[in-house]
């Protein structure tokens, strides 16, 4: 009797061990469908974001992997220990984690059109009730569970998608050292300069010329005399616009003459044939760039103003995703 018990609890160990990965398994796959992907697309589809934030190379590969595996990990820890998993209080804890997660996912499933027009308190009810509803579903239907659990799969899969998405791919080389920029052929092969005279180049983001002029087009230098100036011994081009509307495709176009790109970045990578790089080869120039949102000088050639450390940057990026989420979680109202 006691061998043929023995032989039940070795059966019983492996089904015991597979029943507790399965919440863990839960989590992962809620965590990646309510918070991760939905950041990774929004990211993806705007990667100037992380232009503008200087974040590449590893800090870009550690917040991509601590968003989508080391996030839900810590929040799975309780169930690496029997004792608190098996408690009350354990599995509490992780019935109201996945009810929580269910819930984030069906309010951003549940932002359509046709509840537009719904009390502002309605999506939020009717995501938590899903969400809530969730739970109890999962504990009665094994194949239901054992389904779920495979959507773990997504917390590995979403990275690896988001890393290799043209504007991200670009920016996961590490910057550049200063012996290690090599100029595009183009430019390689232009011709010196014969003398090097001084450059100074200025952009004013989102100044529309006819907030300085007069009702005949002229600048009224009685407001802006420093703009009069300028133009009194400069040529104006006063019907000139840029081919972009944001700055991240406007910069560019201005730097390298070229049409922007839907796909583009506002990096060097994306645009090597570019002002900074120009001057760099053909001329003996000392550059130093100061850009808000775009990063087209290389490192190599240009000395920017003092960047925070990758700590600060990443911490930056965190914080600022924090608030983006609320925008993708929370109704418009």
């Amino acid at each position: 009797m006691s061998r043929s018990a023995d032989r039940a609890d070795d059966r019983r160990q492996p089904i015991q061990g597979a029943a507790r990965l399965l919440p863990a398994a839960h989590i992962f796959g809620l965590w990646a469908f309510a918070v991760a992907q939905p950041i990774f697309d929004l990211i993806g589809r705007e990667p100037d974001f992380l232009v503008a934030h200087r974040l590449g190379g590893a800090p870009l590969l550690a917040l991509a992997l601590g968003l989508s595996l080391v996030m839900p990990a810590l929040l799975t820890t309780p169930l690496a220990f029997p004792a608190a998993a098996d408690g009350r209080i354990g599995r509490v804890y992780i019935d109201g984690l996945k009810a929580l997660l269910a819930a984030a996912f069906l309010l951003q499933l549940l932002d359509l059109e046709l509840l537009a027009d719904a009390p502002a308190a309605v999506v939020p009810t009717l995501a938590l009730a899903g969400g809530v509803a969730l739970v109890p579903t999962l504990h009665r239907w094994r194949g239901l569970a054992q389904f779920m659990a495979i959507t773990a799969a997504a917390a590995v899969i979403a990275p690896i998608l988001f890393l290799v998405r043209p504007g991200v791919r670009t920016l996961l080389p590490g910057d550049l050292p200063g012996d290690d920029f090599k100029p595009p052929a183009e430019i390689a092969q232009a011709p010196a300069f014969a003398n090097d005279p001084p450059i100074v180049l200025v952009v004013f983001d989102e100044l529309p010329a006819s907030s300085l002029q007069r009702q005949d087009g002229s600048i009224d230098e009685r407001r802006f005399p420093a703009f009069a100036a300028l133009a009194g011994g400069s040529d104006w081009y006063r019907h000139a616009v840029t081919v972009g509307l944001q700055t991240s495709k406007a910069i560019p176009a201005l730097l390298t003459g070229r049409q922007p790109r839907p796909e583009g970045t506002a990096h060097y990578r994306d645009h090597p044939n570019n002002l900074f790089s120009w001057l760099a080869v053909t001329g003996q120039y000392r550059m130093v760039a100061q850009e808000t949102l775009s990063l087209l000088c290389p490192p190599a050639v240009c000395s920017e103003e003092t960047r925070p450390g990758a700590a600060t940057r990443l911490a930056a990026v965190i914080d600022d995703l924090g608030v983006v989420y609320g925008h993708l979680l929370l109704p418009r109202a």
